[in-house]
């Protein structure tokens, strides 16, 4: 059916419409390999940046503790100094 045809060889109004619609589909699949090849390059690019930073940070600072227990450890101290 997919074969060349020759110019004196004509189509059924079905196999048109077969072939059109197989020629659609095939473009949506170069299009959604597209769209996952840019989505995967985009989150790769953006660890690999957000990586290379972190690791030129001190050892210190990486593994010191969230803002949100910093604060949680000078409120508990205050209110020990408090009472």
């Amino acid at each position: 059916m997919l074969t060349k045809l020759r110019s004196d060889e004509t189509l059924t109004p079905n196999e048109t419409v077969f072939l059109a619609v197989q020629f659609l589909l095939g473009i949506i699949e170069v299009v959604e390999l597209i769209i996952q090849f840019r989505s995967d390059i985009r989150n790769k690019f953006f660890t690999e940046r957000v990586l290379k930073r972190r690791n030129r940070l001190p050892r210190e600072v990486v593994e010191s503790p969230s803002l949100e227990e910093i604060k949680n450890r000078v409120d508990g101290a205050l209110r020990d100094m408090v009472e």
